[in-house]
């Protein structure tokens, strides 16, 4: 529950950091695949209207890896500043479509 509190209070960069191993609310065993999944279903705001969470998994590694030159490790692992950069890359590529879509992304 704290950790949902600060993914809608603080957002999801914060809310990786304080689960992620060293994190305060790390839980053994529950890795980013798991809880990055959960934020992005908990984070929706409805239905066609997703909220700020992005996954984080192994498919999604080998995604930044093939599409991006990135050298993520597939089984996981990840530090919050690979969440960080997801995110920034995320955001900047939605930004990019929705300016030249006129849509908002």
């Amino acid at each position: 529950m704290e950790a949902r509190r600060i993914l809608r209070s603080e957002g999801p960069v914060e809310a990786y950091a304080a689960m992620h191993d060293g994190g305060r609310l790390r839980v053994k065993n529950m890795r980013a695949s798991f809880f990055t999944k959960f934020w992005y279903a908990a984070d929706a705001r409805g239905v066609g209207s997703p909220g700020r969470a992005l996954i984080l998994d192994r498919f999604v590694a080998i995604a930044l890896n093939d599409l991006h030159g990135w050298n993520l490790s597939e089984t996981g692992g990840w530090p919050p500043s690979t969440y960080v950069r997801w995110h920034a890359l995320a955001e900047g590529a939605a930004g990019a479509e929705s300016e030249s879509s006129g849509v908002p992304i």
